[in-house]
């Protein structure tokens, strides 16, 4: 089919420059910030870890539908950063050139499905050695519009958001001041969570595209299609490892008793079911702190999406402060792990916010809008 669905684009990374970091505004609709967590060491100019691997992607389409990519490659290293280039390419491109097929969300699903397999063939396009190819972990979603039987014949159609997400990228949605992640290891019908239906390791992201497997395949243990209803007003969130670890209850030096966990003194690895729900309820309720409306400026002032991007940036910067200091004055040494001494995780860091739009304002979006860039905030001294 031809691709005549695209209206407008924004992503990065594009340039060298902003290979080191970038933040990216789409009017008040979308908030995009890039950065890393890694310490600027002594004689540098920029944080270890250079190239950021991540990148993302977001495509606003005709008939209200806009679609949403993030990959988070694996490691340092231009490998990584090169196969993040080439899942969002492949999938986002899949997509964007299926639109006239997707006619219902069992056509939307599998299309993210068969989405996730061109980005992994992209990877390994023209690769002799899969030793050399990087991997990635990926997150994709279409956000469209469909009738609802309940709705009057006055009344809009509604926001309905379909995702894919295999990895440690995770989504979450901001309604009513409440924050559900979208991504999370449960099941349930109708908005309401069921059991775990996984583990969970810090050892093992749960999957990634790439040869990431002996022979050249992809891991896909955590392979997960979701889908939520949206309201206007709600806002999306897309974060990258980098920020998803950072809302992790042992990435914050907590044990499993602060959280309520009976009988445990450590956390298990991979953690129980139990473990688990504490810790995704934790992570929600976390979130819903941080980016509860006390804390907040006039979104009349500074957009909301702009603020939630600022507001995680931060947490992970502040959360990882003491380790980045230890490694400045002690470049030779290994940062120990204590994560009550040293809490966190430093890693290549985005946060992709982004506003469900009214129905009626959809249009003037696609011919008003045009997007921002500008270096990202350091939010710590690297001397």
């Amino acid at each position: 089919a031809k691709d005549t669905f695209k209206k407008l684009v924004v992503e990065g990374p594009l340039t060298p420059e902003e290979e080191t970091g970038v933040r990216v505004r789409f009017g008040e609709l979308m908030s995009c910030f890039v950065s890393s967590t890694y310490p600027i060491l002594s004689g540098k100019t920029a944080p270890e870890g250079q190239p950021v691997c991540d990148r993302f992607k977001l495509v606003l389409l005709e008939s209200h539908r806009l679609l949403i990519t993030l990959a988070d490659g694996c490691n340092w290293g231009q490998a990584p950063q090169e196969a993040a280039v080439r899942a969002v390419a492949g999938f986002s491109g899949h997509l964007e050139k299926r639109q006239t097929e997707l006619t219902s969300l069992r056509d939307i699903g599998r299309c993210l499905l068969d989405g996730f397999a061109a980005a992994h063939d992209r990877i390994l396009v023209d690769k002799k050695y899969l030793l050399e190819t990087g991997t990635v972990s990926l997150s994709g979603a279409l956000l469209f519009t469909h009738s609802s039987n309940c709705s009057s014949a006055n009344s809009p159609p509604s926001w309905g958001l379909a995702g894919l997400n295999l990895g440690d990228c995770k989504v979450f949605l901001l309604s009513n001041g409440k924050v559900r992640e979208l991504t999370a290891a449960t099941t349930g019908g109708g908005g309401v969570r069921g059991p775990p239906t996984d583990s969970l390791s810090l050892r093992d992201l749960g999957g990634g595209l790439g040869p990431v497997l002996p022979d050249g395949q992809p891991y896909l243990r955590q392979l997960r299609l979701w889908y939520a209803a949206c309201s206007p007003g709600d806002v999306i969130i897309f974060t990258s490892t980098g920020l998803s670890s950072n809302l992790l209850p042992i990435y914050q030096g907590l044990l499993p008793k602060d959280l309520g966990v009976p009988g445990l003194t450590q956390w298990s690895d991979p953690m129980e079911s139990d473990e688990i729900e504490a810790v995704i309820g934790f992570g929600e309720d976390f979130l819903a702190k941080l980016l509860n409306e006390d804390n907040m400026n006039d979104v009349d002032v500074v957009p909301i999406v702009e603020q939630v991007c600022e507001k995680l940036i931060q947490h992970s910067f502040s959360l990882t402060k003491t380790s980045r200091e230890f490694l400045v004055h002690h470049p030779q040494k290994r940062l120990p792990k204590d994560y009550i001494q040293f809490p966190g995780k430093m890693d290549h860091v985005t946060c992709l916010a982004l506003r469900v739009p009214f129905y009626d304002e959809y249009p003037r979006l696609l011919t008003s809008l045009s997007p921002s860039r500008s270096p990202p905030t350091r939010y710590f001294d690297p001397s």
